[in-house]
């Protein structure tokens, strides 16, 4: 499934760094990572996971900027930091929202609830958020692309796989999900047989993770 890992595999592939993605069969059971969970030296064992030299690393958001600072990808001066931990944590947030609604209340009423512009943590009122914020932007912390940019990125493809049209009306979001989705790179990933694109939950998820979800397809 795509999970969190996706933008963790994204900021390798732009930046060039070679990696094996160990991804686990999506089953109820889980076998294999049980197995493996416990014996990998990781000091909080999750999913994903990177292990490089004696780093050994868990949670999403600290291995993208583990792998950001590696490749030049958390800003290149001290404004871009700033601009990429701010937005990047808001991206987050997103994320969080759209994951909850996914797992707890993927109802046609909940799906209303986190599109409705008056809700506090729905869609529209993120969105609207990153599109003033991105006025004037190449991307989320200026003139170069970072770990903010992808985080972002994966949520707002999310929702139009699941929700079309939904991020319609705020052209500098598309802008920047266009721009970082025809990266070379990326489109590479994306014809390759490393890249997954459904299903995005596990199958204990109310949405997200049955054929009928995916309303759209991307190539």
């Amino acid at each position: 499934m795509r999970g969190y890992a996706n933008p963790i595999q994204y900021m390798l592939e732009v930046a060039e760094i070679p990696y094996e993605f160990k991804r686990y069969p999506c089953t109820l059971e889980a076998v294999e990572w049980k197995e493996d969970k416990f014996n990998l030296g990781l000091n909080f064992p999750n999913i994903p996971y990177i292990i490089d030299g004696d780093v050994r690393l868990t949670e999403s958001l600290a291995i993208m900027r583990y792998i950001g600072r590696k490749a030049n990808m958390v800003g290149t001066t001290e404004e871009e930091m700033r601009l990429a931990d701010e937005s990047g944590y808001k991206a987050l947030d997103l994320r969080s929202e759209l994951t909850r609604v996914l797992y707890t209340d993927w109802t046609e009423s909940g799906k209303a609830e986190f599109l409705n512009p008056e809700t506090r943590l729905g869609l529209p009122g993120f969105l609207k958020l990153f599109d003033k914020f991105l006025e004037k932007k190449k991307y989320l912390a200026g003139e170069h692309i970072t770990f903010a940019d992808f985080l972002l990125y994966e949520s707002l493809m999310w929702c139009e796989m699941l929700l079309p049209d939904s991020t319609d009306g705020y052209p500098n979001v598309t802008a920047l999900r266009e721009r970082i989705h025809n990266l070379p790179a990326m489109q590479k990933l994306r014809k390759s047989e490393k890249f997954v694109s459904w299903p995005i939950t596990t199958p204990d998820a109310q949405g997200g993770h049955r054929k009928e979800d995916l309303r759209k397809e991307i190539p």
